[in-house]
């Protein structure tokens, strides 16, 4: 994205036009994205199930978060081989 604004990147103008739309939608994805993992992060520190799972090593808020909401009752599951099953 950044050598699309050298000047020695010779493009034709309306490639470099082109390229210049598509650097914009994904700045603006970028930002989209970084709302939602601090909406996730913040959902992550209040729920105390998500605390617990993320309190284990290689678990992060996204992760914690959506194992939270795919099984919302451990009682479920008898055993850890049957919830990776």
């Amino acid at each position: 994205m950044d050598l699309l604004d050298g000047e020695e990147l010779t493009l034709p103008t309306n490639a470099r036009m082109a390229l210049a739309a598509l650097v914009t939608q994904v700045k603006a994805l970028d930002q989209q994205v970084e709302a939602i993992e601090q909406e996730i992060a913040k959902l992550q520190r209040t729920q105390p199930m998500t605390k617990l799972l993320s309190s284990i090593p290689g678990i992060g808020p996204i992760t914690a978060t959506a194992l939270a909401a795919t099984v919302p009752n451990p009682t479920m599951v008898r055993s850890g081989r049957e919830f990776a099953a």
